[in-house]
C-alpha cells in the first residue's frame, strides 16, 4: 500500500480593507489576470527596492 504524503505550501495572510481587495479584483479583471498576480508583482517591486530578487529567493539562491 502506497502512502500519500501531503506537502504543505507556505501560507501567508494579507489583511486589508475589503475595498482594497475589491479594487484589486477590478484591476485584475481589467488586466486579464488574477489578483494573486498583482500580489506577486507587488512583492517583486518591494524586494527589488531592497536589492533582492523574488525568483532567486524562491530557488534558495539568495
Amino acid at each position: 500500500m502506497k502512502v500519500r504524503q501531503r506537502i504543505e505550501k507556505p501560507h501567508a495572510s494579507l489583511y486589508a480593507h475589503p475595498r482594497v481587495f475589491k479594487k484589486l479584483r477590478e484591476i485584475a479583471a481589467a488586466e486579464d489576470c488574477k489578483p494573486h498576480d498583482l500580489y506577486v508583482e507587488g512583492l517583486r517591486m518591494v524586494l527589488a527596492r531592497y536589492g533582492y530578487d523574488l525568483d532567486r529567493l524562491e530557488k534558495g539562491e539568495a
